[in-house]
């Protein structure tokens, strides 16, 4: 016999969105990091991990903080603001970058 979930459970449930936009960071924070400790791709990739993937990671993060900040209204408030700092930081290194 299966068991139902409440509405606000379902309401909760993140979407494909979420998924994929997880997954993406997820993979490309793994990349950052074998490229940082093992130098996969040698030195010419270095720019294009950190003035591209590190900005990626940060703005997806901050999407996904945000998606929680409106899903979630006990935490509304600080998940927001993570989500204004994060989303802060990834721009400021995109503006830094250019």
């Amino acid at each position: 016999m299966a068991l139902r979930r409440s509405a606000r459970e379902e309401a909760l449930r993140p979407g494909a969105v979420v998924k994929a936009a997880l997954s993406l960071s997820s993979v490309m924070l793994v990349a950052y990091t074998v490229h940082a400790l093992f130098g996969v791709g040698g030195p010419r990739l270095d720019s294009f991990y950190l003035k591209w993937i590190t900005d990626a990671i940060a703005l997806l993060s901050a999407a996904l903080c945000l998606w929680r900040a409106v899903a979630v209204r006990g935490e509304r408030v600080a998940w927001g603001l993570v989500s204004l700092g994060m989303a802060s930081w990834g721009l400021g290194n995109i503006y830094y970058s250019i």
